[in-house]
């Protein structure tokens, strides 16, 4: 059965809040910013978990339709 990753939330000083996205492995994948409240850092996750499936990849300077990026074409492009 594979193993998905997870998101974890951590407390700072103040009452603020970020998460991390934890591979399957353990290791991180991606750091948020800081949130002044678990609320606002929940909604953090939510939308990095609504916004990411769809998201095209792009090199920086170029912009990607979302067919180019599925076939492969966006990073081959210069």
């Amino acid at each position: 059965m594979p193993r998905s990753g997870k998101f974890v939330i951590k407390h700072g000083r103040g009452g603020k809040t970020h998460f991390v996205l934890l591979a399957s492995n353990g290791r991180v994948v991606a750091t948020s910013e800081t949130y002044e409240s678990k609320e606002s850092c929940l909604k953090g996750i939510d939308a990095v978990k609504r916004l990411a499936a769809d998201a095209v990849i792009a090199e920086e300077g170029q912009v990607a339709t979302k067919r180019e990026a599925l076939d492969g074409k966006a990073a081959r492009r210069k």
